[in-house]
């Protein structure tokens, strides 16, 4: 192996071994945010909840939606900023979205998908929420 492919070859081996591995955002807390669904209904709420997190697992716990206190959970995860979360919340929703700091205030936002007779999150629309300090 000529000399200056091998020394090539281990700079990027080091070059990878040395990388730092991607932060992962700290999302463990207490949240509240707006749904919107782009469906016929148009039907909106407010929803409110509690993240845990372990790296870049997620748990979001929600405590209320519509005015109604609910006790389902969603899992998932973070990936740099994009989220990721699945479950059952009455019938089963899926999130997808990205959360990122915002001058000191954590904020996520994406779309969701549901059946239509959901009753929170029907339907298919937009999500936003913010970290309650």
């Amino acid at each position: 192996m000529p000399r200056s492919l091998a020394i090539a070859a281990v700079l990027a081996l080091a070059s990878c071994h040395s990388a730092e591995a991607p932060s992962v955002l700290n999302l463990a807390g207490d949240w509240g945010g707006e749904w919107k669904s782009d469906t016929s209904s148009a039907t909106t709420g407010v929803w409110s909840g509690a993240i845990t997190q372990t790296g870049g697992k997620l748990v979001l716990r929600f405590l209320g939606c519509r005015g109604t206190v609910i006790t389902d959970s969603v899992t998932g995860s973070i990936t740099g900023s994009s989220l990721t979360l699945l479950g059952v919340i009455g019938d089963t929703v899926r999130l997808t979205g990205s959360a990122y700091d915002s001058a000191g205030f954590l904020v996520a936002s994406g779309r969701f998908a549901a059946p239509l007779d959901a009753d929170c999150f029907a339907g298919s629309g937009s999500w936003n929420g913010r970290h309650i300090p």
